[in-house]
């Protein structure tokens, strides 16, 4: 799958302000809190859209993972919690830890997708801390990312060389697959 840029597929990053209410949040408040901490909820709706057109309301999502136990304060997005939500939902969910870049590369060429845990930024040191949905690869080795830290579908939905996704990679992943 090489997954483009998809109009809806960013719901809420940077537009809380008027759509609180229609993205299914009890208050503002509640969903501002949730606008920072959103990258594995909008990675597994994302996930959801593309493989299964599943339209469950981020609030909705958010709901039914922290009833399972999918996050913590303190240590964010769990993997374990995301995929057993995905496999409730009907995908397969396998946790992997990659070893090379060509094992990666496999992977984004198959079926799947999958949600990767990075560094905050990919122009910033680090490793931790963000999830992404990386979608596939294209022809030139550029990972084709589905960030849920951009604004809308165009600067969420990215090309990353692999070398630089490498370096701001945990090697963590939940492969996804219908």
């Amino acid at each position: 799958m090489t997954g483009g840029p998809a109009q809806g597929l960013y719901p809420y990053r940077g537009l809380i302000g008027p759509q609180w209410a229609s993205l299914g949040y009890p208050s503002e408040a509640v969903a501002r809190h949730w606008e920072n901490r959103s990258c594995g909820v909008l990675s597994l709706h994302i996930a959801y859209r593309l493989l299964l057109d599943h339209q469950a309301k981020p609030a909705s999502l958010t709901e039914e993972l922290l009833a399972a136990g999918a996050y913590s304060e303190r240590n964010g997005w769990l993997h374990a919690g995301l995929a057993a939500h995905a496999r409730k939902s009907g995908l397969k969910a396998e946790l992997m830890v990659i070893d090379g870049p060509e094992e990666f590369v496999r992977l984004l060429r198959g079926p799947g997708l999958c949600i990767a845990s990075v560094g905050r930024s990919f122009d910033e040191p680090g490793t931790r801390g963000h999830l992404v949905l990386a979608s596939g690869i294209t022809e030139g080795e550029h990972v084709t990312v589905h960030d849920p830290n951009g604004s809308d579908p165009s600067s969420g939905y990215r090309h990353i060389p692999l070398d630089a996704f490498w370096e701001h990679f945990s090697k963590r992943v939940i492969y996804l697959s219908a």
